[in-house]
């Protein structure tokens, strides 16, 4: 609605349209929204919350019994899980936050935010580890571990995002 306080509703919106591609996204702040919406977009907020919860977890244990070096995968279990919460993050403030309200609400825009939002972090966390000396970037093991790094992280967010678009498919059936 292009009404900045809607009566009928009792929300009020304050729209902003950017172009992003050849979507148009629409920046918008409400108050007030439809509960099955908002239930949605809580329990999807919550379950997001439990998992970085686990992954906080499972990283402290890691560091306290040295999880990371004893145990065959766990790194990849990590990055698969942490890569799974980063794009949930991304799929929850793009789309359930209500923070934008994007037109296009395809699978095409819940894996593009989904993959850019992975990448984004994932690259950040290496320059990251590299900044403070954990990760030395000589030798073929570097490599080979960050590329897997990076493989896990996506195949995470891939599953994220397949999560939240069935949530949406979900919501828009309901």
């Amino acid at each position: 609605s292009s009404d900045l306080y809607s009566p009928s509703t009792g929300s009020s919106s304050f729209p902003t349209t950017f172009l992003l591609g050849t979507n148009i996204l629409t920046l918008s702040s409400s108050i007030g929204s439809n509960s099955s919406a908002t239930n949605s977009v809580s329990k999807f907020f919550v379950e997001s919350f439990i998992l970085l919860l686990l992954v906080g977890v499972l990283d402290r244990l890691a560091h306290m019994f040295d999880w990371y070096w004893a145990i065959g995968g766990y790194d990849s279990l990590l990055h698969f899980l942490g890569g799974a919460l980063v794009a949930t993050f991304f799929c929850w403030f793009f789309f359930f936050s209500g923070v934008f309200s994007p037109e296009n609400r395809s699978f095409k825009q819940f894996l593009l935010i989904s993959i850019l939002g992975v990448v984004f972090v994932a690259v950040l966390w290496e320059v990251y580890e590299l900044w403070l000396g954990e990760a030395e970037s000589q030798g073929l093991e570097y490599s080979f571990d960050t590329t897997l790094d990076f493989i896990m992280d996506t195949l995470g967010g891939i599953a994220a995002c397949l999560y939240a678009y069935l949530k949406e498919i979900r919501h828009v059936q309901s």
